[in-house]
């Protein structure tokens, strides 16, 4: 309910007519209970006349714009026989003036709170009976809304000025529907009739409550209920004023019109926001208005938890983040059991059946996960893996509960905890794969089912969990493999990391109900989520494809994050204008197989005319296989280099071209794999220029260094630094 609390009269029923009085308030109803006293309905399809039958309708409570289930009235716009009227009061305006109708209005679909458009048969009329309710006539209407004039979904304040009528008045909210198709809900609030022939009264906030905590960021809305005689409002907004001043630093007393809403973007995580309102008209602003507050959720995107780190592939501010970059096993990776029927104990008969473990089965590597090292996991049906090999006797689960000593299998990555079964036969593509590559392992759940009884082939999603040597965790949430009826937005679960004792974990998401306890998302596009023990370092993965112009040629270069049995690498280009791409290389550049590790190449394109290309990657794989990336745009010159750029060549020597658009200190260094330091060219100066420098293959001292992998980094004075690797080949 969202009453206006500055406006204090009492409301009286039909049998006390209230007289119009200047700078008084007729009529002030905010539905704290439905139906309001002397508030009436009928039903009848509106005319010139309308007749009206029985005394009730489909008019009921609810929340404004669908949130919460009171404090404003409501009806269904819907079906073949909707006409359905709900009435005030009568009203005495007595002699006229500037007497105003003023209330909330909100439109949405039946069971969202997002925006909706009437059907072409739908209807929202307000109508004025000037015969004190004995008729009614569409020839009366104050106002109407049908498909060409929008409501919003989160509510418009509306004003409609009553300075024609005089003596005693109904007014009517009626809606209509005729044809069965669109089924939406409108909704009205804050009703109020007066001559506001004084500076208005102060609001109330509607969203977000006063005090309320885990509000959103860093985008939200602000609601505050509508004021009767207010012909706008005066927002203050920000973290300053410590709730004793209004605050300014986000919004300094803006004049936002005569809305009751707010949207608000680019404010802080975990945060303490004070925000006011100040309604005014004609006759000056309401004064004494309370400031109010409200703290935003942590960072869904990015943070920290039981010594560990996470980011997921949309956390743009945090110091790393990873890529969705989906690892396909399917072919090289050994598939778990699950149409078998389980005759065994958990984990006995190498069948993943409903609540049901299998394994241990080997990393491959020692992998250290909460301060202990693992060379095992198994693989639980129930959303989670646990590390090393269940103990004897310990049965899998369902736990959707909060990450901690709750946590009924550990240590464990929980994935997506909750009540799952792999062998559900109502989906057939279904899969769990494991297998190593790269020097990680994977571990696939492809088309996982969700635990019912109902026959929903649909009812089903596709994630996979990578496990790296440096004992990075990361989680791939495959949206373009979603089933349409798996909904994991009303089932509880739970997502993160928890270590043997259940003291140390990473709560990232959970659900219980329908209620968000911690907000980590999960689907919304194809999505990545990284587990680490340095926040600098949570993606194994940057994977990027850029090119920088110089004199007469252009430089590509691109990063990896991983690869499957890629066989390498061609560009294309294009010049400005342009309608075909040409392959720029006859020969590919090697790909690197089938690895987790991220990988950097380079590519220069040569002897050029001064102009802009277009550029595109594209990958081949061992069967042929081609996928394409970009395009991007390079600029080339014709006089001195536009930008920084290096291009190391291997070999015998290994070579590297420096283009320097301006003179500047340059000092390039070679070193081996182990971080010592094998040769250094350092200059004091260079002209802006192109050069080629060459590394001989020679260490300090003089001696030849032999074939191997080598990393250079170059810095250009305070301008430029890169880092990459060469190979010199003897």
């Amino acid at each position: 309910m969202r009453r206006l609390t500055s406006l204090r009269w009492a409301f009286l029923a039909v049998v006390a007519l209230v007289s119009s009085v200047s700078g008084q308030t007729l009529l002030n109803e905010g539905f704290a209970t439905y139906p309001p006293t002397g508030w009436t309905e009928a039903k009848g399809l509106i005319g010139n006349p309308t007749t009206l039958t029985g005394t009730s309708s489909s008019w009921t409570a609810d929340g404004f714009g669908n949130v919460g289930t009171t404090g404003s009235a409501r009806l269904n716009i819907w079906s073949t026989s909707t006409n359905d009227w709900m009435f005030t009061p009568q009203i005495d305006l007595g002699s006229g003036g500037s007497n105003t109708l003023e209330f909330d209005l909100a439109y949405t679909p039946y069971s969202t709170t997002v925006p909706a458009t009437m059907g072409p048969d739908d209807k929202f009329i307000v109508v004025i009976s000037t015969d004190g309710g004995t008729t009614w006539n569409l020839t009366n209407a104050l106002r109407s809304w049908d498909s060409t004039t929008p409501i919003s979904n989160t509510g418009d304040h509306i004003v409609i000025s009553l300075a024609a009528y005089t003596g005693v008045i109904k007014l009517g909210f009626y809606g209509e529907s005729t044809v069965s198709n669109v089924d939406n809900n409108v909704y009205v609030d804050n009703v109020w009739v007066g001559n506001p022939a004084a500076p208005p009264g102060c609001t109330t906030p509607i969203s977000p409550v006063d005090g309320a905590t885990g509000v959103l960021a860093p985008n939200g809305t602000l609601q505050w209920g509508g004021v009767g005689g207010a012909t706008g409002y005066y927002l203050y907004f920000g973290t300053d004023g410590g709730g004793v001043t209004p605050p300014t630093n986000i919004v300094n007393g803006t004049d936002v019109g005569n809305v009751t809403s707010y949207a608000y973007s680019g404010v802080a995580f975990s945060t303490t926001h004070y925000w006011q309102i100040i309604p005014y008209n004609g006759y000056g602003a309401a004064s004494g208005c309370d400031i109010w507050d409200f703290t935003t959720i942590s960072d869904p995107n990015w943070g920290s938890g039981g010594g560990y780190y996470f980011a997921n592939s949309l956390a743009t501010d945090a110091p790393s983040h990873p890529m969705y970059n989906w690892v396909d096993i399917s072919a090289a990776g050994t598939y778990v059991d699950v149409t078998s029927a389980n005759v065994g104990a958990d984990g006995e008969d190498g069948v993943l059946a409903d609540d049901d473990w299998v394994g241990p089965y080997d990393f491959g590597f020692t992998f250290p996960f909460m301060g202990q090292n693992y060379t095992q996991f198994c693989i639980c049906s129930n959303g989670k893996i646990y590390l090393g090999a269940i103990p004897a006797g310990t049965g899998e689960s369902i736990y959707s509960g909060a990450m901690g000593t709750g946590a009924t299998i550990r240590p464990a990555v929980y994935w997506m905890g909750q009540d799952l079964n792999p062998q559900d036969p109502d989906v057939t593509d279904r899969a769990v794969i494991y297998g190593g590559g790269g020097g990680g392992m994977v571990v696939t759940f492809w088309h996982c089912p969700d635990y019912n009884t109902a026959v929903e082939a649909t009812d089903h999603f596709t994630a996979q969990v990578i496990f790296f040597p440096n004992g990075n965790v990361k989680f791939q949430y495959n949206e373009d493999e979603l089933g349409s009826t798996f909904n994991y937005t009303s089932e509880s679960h739970v997502v993160g990391i928890i270590d043997t004792t259940g003291t140390n974990y990473l709560e990232y998401r959970r659900l219980t109900g329908a209620t968000v306890n911690t907000a980590g998302p999960l689907f919304g596009s194809n999505l990545a989520v990284m587990f680490g023990t340095d926040q600098t370092q949570i993606p194994v993965e940057l994977a990027s494809f850029t090119g920088v112009g110089g004199q007469g040629y252009a430089i590509l270069r691109w990063e990896t994050a991983t690869e499957h049995e890629n066989l390498g690498y061609y560009l294309l280009r294009k010049t400005a204008g342009g309608e075909v791409f040409t392959r720029v290389n006859e020969e590919l550049v090697p790909g690197a197989g089938t690895t987790l590790a991220p990988h950097v190449y380079e590519y220069g394109d040569e002897d050029l005319t001064a102009g802009t290309y277009s550029y595109k990657l594209v990958d081949v794989s061992f069967d042929g296989a081609t996928a394409e990336h970009g395009p991007i745009t390079v600029a080339v010159g014709e006089g001195l280099p536009v930008a920084y750029a290096i291009q190391a060549k291997s070999g015998d020597p290994v070579e590297f071209r420096l283009s320097l658009p301006a003179q500047t200190q340059v000092s390039l260094t070679v070193y081996d794999m182990a971080g010592h330091e094998v040769w250094t060219l350092g200059r004091d100066r260079m002209e802006a220029g192109v050069y080629t420098v060459a590394w001989p293959g020679l260490t300090a001292g003089g001696n030849r260094a032999s074939s191997s992998t080598y990393v250079y980094r170059v810095r250009c004075g305070e301008a430029f630094v890169q880092t990459g690797k060469v190979v010199l080949l003897r």
